[in-house]
């Protein structure tokens, strides 16, 4: 397979996955107003000022947006890490960046599942003031998968860094050498 087919499919998958993030954006964007339209619909009104002031009046429709939006923002980044590794061909810092932001992005989105949402529905619903923690399988495996590629990303930036210092050591010293 030559470099040139490599390229358009690294740079196809970050695309497409970065257009597949604007789609469902926009889907969650429809999917909210057409919630608030049907609760508006009673009072007659349909503008953005009269869905706006509802979605205020409405908590859950924020706390409903907080998960997905956390998802998308980590689809996101997978498709920066795919645009990295096709730029460089290697794994590289500018790769292994990509990836520790991706890791950082899956944790956020696991940890707005597991905690944040059904705390602050905890808070809404109930008037507690106690933590909720909702131990489901996805949001446990996705922060679990999120802290592994951050610390794996971590690990490898450290040898990166290494690896660099003894290859100047080695130049400088052979350096001398040839002085000498």
């Amino acid at each position: 397979m030559s470099t040139v087919s490599k390229q358009t499919t690294s740079f196809s998958m970050s695309g497409m996955t970065k257009t597949l993030v604007v789609v469902f954006t926009l889907n969650l964007v429809v999917e909210k107003i057409a919630q608030l339209s049907q609760a508006i619909g009673v009072s007659g009104s349909t503008d953005w000022q009269a869905m706006l002031q509802l979605s205020f009046r409405l908590p859950h429709f924020w706390t409903g947006i907080l998960v997905p939006v956390t998802y998308l923002v980590a689809l996101w980044s997978a498709a920066n890490l795919l645009k990295a590794f096709e730029d460089t061909q290697k794994v590289e810092a500018p790769v292994l960046a990509a990836l520790r932001v991706l890791g950082s992005n899956l944790m956020y989105a696991g940890i707005a599942a597991l905690l944040i949402v059904p705390t602050l529905e905890s808070w809404i619903n109930l008037g507690g003031r106690g933590i909720k923690i909702n131990f489901d399988i996805s949001p446990v495996a996705v922060g679990m998968i999120g802290m592994i590629l951050k610390l794996i990303a971590r690990r490898l930036i450290d040898q990166l860094g290494e690896q660099s210092q003894r290859e100047q050591s080695q130049r400088e010293q052979s350096k001398l050498n040839q002085d000498a």
